[in-house]
């Protein structure tokens, strides 16, 4: 019994203040959440499925640009498959507004086939400073209008809620978490390896940042070593695989070996060598520990074998342990 009433003490969903408004509707929910981003003095987060610019949705990107230009952080989230490529133009005002935008798992064509790519963002949430939430099954999408079928004769049917209390505090949370752990695969694509790992920290808290390294070219390694040398030693382990040629051939003192050695010169963390990216799984299985997390970073084929990490490790590993 105990424990039941810390459980519902611990549970915001079930803590007092909470008022809930029922929105019916595109028109009530951009009415609202246009509304509440007017009014927004730090911070705008917006996750949807679907944002299409067009029709009435069209105000809810006004809203967003007009409070980044005051100075407020707004951040937005769409999903790669739900939502169409965004316009130029739009591109354009959001990049000279300042609106952070990031898609989920982009897939187009033939790369929709890949499993990898099925996971999706089917969240509609937004939160407006840490204290207002809206939620529910809009999504930025006029109510008349349908991105494969085109004008609709009847509204589309759906709601949501506009939320005020503790229970905020789970859905800022989350999506500030999802945020973060976008911005890290963002910088490991434009190997930032500091932004990374710190990016990587804030949405792990308190975990170890295994990092995985595959270089790039012999000549990018060679011009680049000693600045390998320091921002990789910012992880809390560190595996390096041979560079990845690129047609190249390869540089005496610039390949991975050498890497390991600028790394280890600063006296931070013990790198460990892999020659073959293939061979990552096997190297990291005794070195890993529960909630661990691995990042995976840098040119060739180390993203598919990263893809494959969780279950390889799990057939390496004994029952109970994982990353």
């Amino acid at each position: 019994m105990v424990e039941d009433q810390r459980g519902a003490a611990d549970n915001r969903a079930l803590q007092p203040g909470h008022r809930v408004q029922l929105l019916k509707g595109g028109t009530a929910y951009f009415e609202a959440l246009i509304a509440a981003i007017d009014g927004a003095r730090a911070e705008v987060l917006l996750e949807a499925y679907i944002f299409e610019f067009e029709g009435a949705s069209i105000a809810v990107a006004e809203a967003l640009e007009r409070a980044a230009r005051r100075g407020v952080t707004v951040r937005v989230v769409i999903d790669g498959i739900g939502s169409n490529p965004m316009p130029a133009e739009w591109q354009a005002r959001w990049a000279s507004a300042r609106v952070e935008w990031r898609v989920f798992n982009p897939a187009r064509g033939w790369r929709v086939l890949l499993p990898a790519r099925w996971r999706r963002l089917h969240r509609k949430l937004s939160v407006v400073d840490g204290t207002i939430c809206f939620c529910g099954g809009i999504n930025v999408l006029d109510d008349y209008y349908d991105p494969t079928y085109g004008k609709l004769e009847k509204p589309r049917f759906d709601f949501a809620v506009h939320v005020t209390g503790p229970l905020v505090v789970d859905a800022h949370e989350t999506m500030t978490r999802l945020w973060l752990r976008m911005q890290a695969a963002h910088d490991a694509r434009h190997h930032d390896f500091a932004a990374t790992l710190e990016a990587v920290r804030q949405g792990y808290a308190g975990r170890r940042v295994l990092l995985a390294y595959q270089p790039h070219r012999f000549t990018r390694t060679r011009d680049l070593i000693d600045d390998f040398g320091k921002a990789l030693s910012g992880a809390d382990l560190l595996c390096v695989t041979e560079v990845y040629a690129a047609g190249e051939a390869p540089i005496a003192g610039a390949d991975g070996r050498a890497i390991c050695r600028a790394v280890r010169s600063r006296g931070l963390i013990e790198p460990l060598f892999v020659e073959k990216v293939e061979e990552l799984a096997d190297a990291l299985k005794d070195v890993i520990r529960d909630g661990d997390v691995i990042l995976a970073m840098g040119a060739g084929n180390i993203s598919a074998v990263a893809h494959a990490l969780p279950e390889t490790l799990a057939a390496l590993l004994p029952p109970g342990r994982g990353a």
